[in-house]
Order: structure tokens, then C-alpha cells, then sequence
């Protein structure tokens, strides 16, 4: 077998000064972006690394705090550390067996300080879900290296017809064999004898086959050079995704947006228990208190274009979900706020394993989760478009039984309420629009039907639309896409209403009002079947309008909604004030009555006195999709 260059004891082989320019620019940007992100607010995992004399393949499960090697190393005897750059995920190189393995330009080293080559060490920094190969100096004795960071999503992305440098997310206590673990992936060969693809790396930082692979089990932490034949993203008869993470892991920051985990059984013929459990975060490396734990909420995924909506509670401390051949478990996780009030950085992390129909358990997967609470953030993120109703309980101008001298100083409660949709459109800056109508534009990010919890959705994204010809344009240029369109019908067509006010205010409400016009076909008093309000008059059998105020009046709405800390029934849901929200609804009209008169038949006045009639009632409304893309 071939020896990496880096495993001579030449001091020429081992430094590679002509790749050193080369990279060195890219590694201080890295080395900078990565910096500049905060760490006080990670979780924390320690992952042990046994090291030996000589060299070692280590693979990454955590993100390093400090991730620094001069100071990772520090008075431990490492004196070299080479990092494996892996290609993009494309077809590199053919393989060639005379040398498969990486040339000297694949890799970025660090020499210790005080080495004769330490100023030209082309990398700095530790990184999660890479490979390194870590040499102890050979006069020293072996140690576990205790690495305490951020546990991150493993991805993996095996470039076609190539070895890569991997370490394989497998469970410490019930290690797998790498014919048990690489069984369900046609692309990644693990055969018996000198035929085998997958090497050790020895402690003289030679290739050392692993002649077998069905009774050779994979050590977490460890790398190995594995030949994968096409692109590939395996890792493991379980995998693990997620989307809008910070990082790798699940941080939210002065907001609630969800994040969606997605869990995947990738075996063909197997049911796998799937098993999420909540872990408590250890102390941070330079601090002593165990953080507080998030309090997480989980969706109930019903995600399709006909049944819009995601109703969010509690996440049990074990969550357990059995998913048949290739079926997949999508959570909506998002933290919640009224659970944790006070100021403090929480921090948790969620573990997901997997048993097989044997109780066999292949893999581990470890995501941190960290919640900073502020105001903005116990408020929740309102921004995106809201749908509920509107039930009116009472009214200042209820008729009782004859009578004609109706008390209207007072709301009167009605014998059964009057029921109709709002719809709000919310920006980032809490400023809600009353719409008439809107348009929700939907594609699917996948051709499949995904399984949740309680039912099955769709994946996919929405957009928020507001006119007929945007969703038109979205239809034509997104042909696999859907869009609904949802009115609320009590409302005349109308430009948006901008309310007054912050939307989810306890101190205040948000109101606006809108012009109906006489002859507007949503107004009560125009009927299309009724000669007596139909605002026409005729003569000679020709019909000509009549002016507002004989048979119809311009009317003025307005409109008010005081938001409540709780929901009608004096409770406040996990949910409450993230994705559902309510209170009380108050509304006055004003252009139905007319001025006083009299009536001379009846010899009575004020029978309708000019003045406005009021309602009021509360209001539910749910979010149903985010700010629009």
C-alpha cells in the first residue's frame, strides 16, 4: 500500500511549503468568519478521544470551544496535526490502485509551537464533521483527549469513484460492524480480503486494509478511508437533516422561527424505532453552573396545501415514532417562551438513535439547542400571515321581543353569535395589514408524502401573494406548485388596511377602519334579488341608480382587536402568542341610520336616531406560514 508523505520522517515531505500561500488565505477567512461568531450561547458535549503514539485518524462529532490548536494542545505532546481537504462532491478522479489515496496538495498542517516548522502551518482551528490525523510524539505515553464543544448535524458527502476520510456517527456502547453499517448503500463496497476498500490508518500514518469488514466493528471518533463509487450522502441506516440551523446546531436568538428536523429510515425491508430524547448541556469550558435546559415545543406536522396550519406542543423528554422502509419523521422544533422567563442563555441538546426490528441500535446523532430569552423573544416572531375568525357576541342595538325604544348605551348580548374570517398579514417590525384576500403559493421541495408524528404533510415552502395576477405569475413559473387563495368574504375587495398599533400588544389594541360603498355588492343593505335594494329606480321600464342614502349608505367600518395574555377560556397554550394568538374584538359602524324623523303614521320620533351601531366579541386567529420569500 501507498504511504501519505506526511507519514515519512523527512523534514521536506512532511512541511509541503509549496502549498502554503495557497491556502493560507483561505484558512485565515475561515478562521475569521468562524471566530466571529459568538460561543457563550453554545451547548456543550465532550467527545474523548483516545490518542496513541505515533499517528491517529480522528473524526469530529462536536465543535471545539477552544477550537484553537495551539491551545487544544496545549501541554498535551502533540507536535503535528494534518487536516484531509475533501473535494466537492463531484466525480474527482477515477481511482487508481496504484496510489488511491489523497497527494500532499489535499492537505492544510500545523506544527506545535516551538517545532522548527510551525511558522508554516497552513490551518489553525478545529472544525466539526472534519477529518484530522493527529500525531503524539513517540516518547510519550497514550491519553484520551477530552474535547468539549458543540454537538452539530453530521452530513456527510461522499464524492463518486474516491476514497474519503469519514468518521461514522455510531453508537458508543453497540458498535457496528461496517458490513452491518454500509449494508443498505449499493455505492460504498465492503468486501472481504485484499479486495476490501476500507483502511485503518496505522500509527506510522500508513493505509492499512481492513481485510474484515463483516467482524471489524467502527469505532466512534475514528476515521477511516472508505472508497464510496458514486456521489453519495449515506450516513448510516438512520440520517439526520435539518434546515435553518445556526452553525449546525438548533440557536434561537431574539426569535422563535421553527427549524425542521428531519429523520429518515433509509433501509429497504426494515421498521426502525426512531427515539429523540432531551439531554441536559454540560458546563461551558470555562464556567461551572450546568445551564438551564430549552423548553422545546414539536409540531404537529399537517403541512399540505389544503389544510394549512401546524398546531405546536410540549416536547416529551422521550419522544418515540416507528417508521417503516424508506418513511421519513419531520419535527417542527421552536422553543417555548413562556416556559422560560427569566434572563438566561438556555441550553440543551437532543439525542435521536434508532433499534432495529432486532433492538440493534446503528447510530447516535447529537444537535445542540440554545435559547437566549429577551423581550423580543418571549413576544415570539409574529412576522407572516395570520387567518382566524371574528365571533360577535353582542351588539348596542339588539331588538328584544315589540319593543321600539332599544337601550343603546349598553352591548347587548345576541342569542347566537355572528361568526366571520380575518386575515392579517404581519411584517418584521409587528406592523399588521387587515387583507381581503390572499394567496398562498406553495412548492413542494419533495415529490413525497413525509410521515409526522400524527399524520403525514408535505414538504415544501410558501410564499405569501396578494393579487390575482402575482399568483398567476407564481403558477406559470413554478409548474409543479400550488397556490391557495383564502377571502375572507365579510370584507369588500380592498387595497390591505394598515392597523394602527402593534400586532400582539397587551397594553393596547391595533384598529383601522375602511370605506364600503353604497353600491358595494358586500354591503348589508344592497340585495341583488330585491327591487327594494337593489339602489335602482325606474322609469318607463328603464332602470337609472339611485344616490346613496334612499335605498343603501356608504358605510364607514371600524375595526379594533385587543390582543389577551390568555385564550377565551382563561388558559394559555404551549403555542400561545407563537403560532395562535387572540382576544377581544370590538367593532363600530357608522352611515347605516339615518338622520332622526318622524313618523307621522306612527306619531313617533327617533325610532332610528343617527348614531353608531357597535358590536363586540373576541377573536382567534393562527399563524399558517412565515413572512413571504
Amino acid at each position: 500500500m501507498s504511504t501519505l508523505s506526511h507519514g515519512k520522517q523527512s523534514t521536506t515531505s512532511r512541511y509541503w511549503p509549496g502549498m502554503v500561500r495557497a491556502v493560507a488565505a483561505k484558512c485565515i477567512a475561515v478562521s475569521c468568519a468562524i471566530l466571529a461568531a459568538g460561543v457563550a450561547d453554545a451547548q456543550w458535549m465532550t467527545q474523548q478521544l483516545p490518542l496513541t503514539p505515533g499517528w491517529n485518524a480522528v473524526y469530529l462529532h462536536v465543535q471545539p470551544e477552544p477550537r484553537s490548536l495551539n491551545t487544544v494542545f496545549t501541554n498535551w505532546p502533540v507536535d503535528m496535526v494534518y487536516h484531509w481537504q475533501r473535494p466537492a462532491v463531484t466525480v474527482q478522479y477515477a481511482v487508481d490502485p496504484g496510489n488511491p489515496f489523497p497527494r500532499p496538495g489535499d492537505w492544510q498542517n500545523w506544527y506545535s509551537a516551538g517545532s522548527d516548522a510551525q511558522y508554516v502551518s497552513t490551518f489553525g482551528d478545529l472544525l466539526a464533521n472534519e477529518a484530522y490525523y493527529v500525531h503524539v510524539k513517540t516518547n510519550a505515553s497514550g491519553f484520551t483527549l477530552p474535547l468539549k464543544g458543540t454537538p452539530v448535524v453530521n452530513s456527510y458527502s461522499w464524492p463518486g469513484s474516491a476514497y474519503s476520510l469519514f468518521g461514522l456517527p455510531v453508537a458508543t456502547n453497540a458498535p457496528r460492524t461496517f458490513t452491518d453499517f454500509f449494508s443498505l448503500s449499493s455505492d460504498i463496497p465492503t468486501t472481504y480480503g485484499m479486495g476490501s476498500h476500507i483502511y485503518n490508518v496505522s500509527s506510522a500514518g500508513r493505509e492499512a486494509v481492513v481485510y474484515q469488514p463483516n467482524v471489524t466493528t467502527m469505532v466512534r471518533g475514528q476515521a477511516y478511508w472508505i472508497l464510496c463509487n458514486n456521489i453519495s450522502t449515506y450516513g448510516g441506516p438512520l440520517t439526520v437533516s435539518a434546515d435553518g440551523l445556526s452553525s449546525g446546531y438548533m440557536k434561537f436568538s431574539d426569535a422563535t422561527t421553527p427549524r425542521k428536523l428531519t429523520i429518515c429510515n433509509v433501509s429497504t425491508n426494515t421498521t426502525r424505532q426512531v427515539i429523540v430524547r432531551q439531554m441536559d448541556s454540560e458546563a461551558a469550558p470555562t464556567g461551572t453552573n450546568v445551564p438551564y435546559r430549552v423548553s422545546l415545543l414539536y409540531g404537529v406536522m399537517n403541512w399540505d396545501p389544503n389544510n394549512l396550519g401546524i398546531q405546536y406542543k410540549p416536547l416529551p423528554a422521550v419522544l418515540t415514532n416507528s417508521l417503516g422502509p424508506g418513511a421519513s419523521l419531520t419535527l417542527s422544533i421552536r422553543p417555548d417562551p413562556s416556559a422560560m422567563t427569566n434572563n438566561f442563555v438556555y441550553q440543551s441538546i437532543l439525542a435521536i438513535s434508532d433499534l432495529d426490528s432486532q433492538g440493534r441500535t446503528f447510530v447516535n446523532h447529537f444537535i445542540g439547542v440554545s435559547f437566549t430569552t429577551t423581550p423580543a423573544a418571549t413576544g415570539g416572531d409574529p412576522s407572516g400571515l395570520w387567518v382566524g375568525d371574528v365571533y360577535v357576541t353582542g351588539v348596542n342595538r339588539a331588538r328584544i321581543g315589540l319593543a321600539t325604544n332599544w337601550d343603546t348605551s349598553v352591548i347587548t348580548p345576541v342569542n347566537s353569535p355572528f361568526r366571520f374570517r380575518v386575515i392579517m398579514e404581519v411584517d418584521n417590525k409587528r406592523v399588521a395589514k387587515l387583507l381581503q384576500q390572499a394567496f398562498v403559493g406553495w412548492l413542494p421541495t419533495t415529490t413525497e408524502t413525509i410521515q409526522g408524528v400524527d399524520g403525514s404533510y408535505l414538504a415544501g415552502t410558501n410564499v405569501i401573494l396578494h393579487t390575482m395576477s402575482e399568483a398567476t405569475v407564481f403558477v406559470a413559473a413554478h409548474t409543479n406548485g400550488k397556490v391557495n387563495r383564502i377571502s375572507a368574504v365579510n370584507f369588500p375587495f380592498m387595497s390591505p388596511v394598515t392597523l394602527a398599533g402593534f400586532f400582539g400588544d397587551y397594553s393596547s389594541a391595533i384598529s383601522g377602519n375602511f370605506f364600503m360603498a353604497y353600491t358595494n355588492l358586500v354591503n348589508p343593505f344592497v340585495h341583488i334579488y330585491s327591487p327594494e335594494h337593489d339602489n335602482l329606480k325606474y322609469s318607463n321600464g328603464q332602470p337609472a341608480q339611485r344616490p346613496a342614502g334612499e335605498e343603501s349608505y356608504d358605510i364607514t367600518r371600524t375595526l379594533s382587536f385587543q390582543f389577551s395574555p390568555t385564550n377565551s377560556m382563561g388558559q394559555t397554550p404551549p403555542d400561545w402568542g407563537i403560532s395562535q394568538w387572540g382576544g377581544s374584538y370590538s367593532e363600530s359602524i357608522e352611515g347605516l341610520l339615518t338622520p332622526a324623523t318622524t313618523n307621522v303614521t306612527a306619531n313617533t320620533t327617533n325610532i332610528f336616531p343617527a348614531a353608531l351601531i357597535k358590536a363586540a366579541g373576541i377573536f382567534s386567529i393562527q399563524k399558517i406560514t412565515g413572512p413571504s420569500n
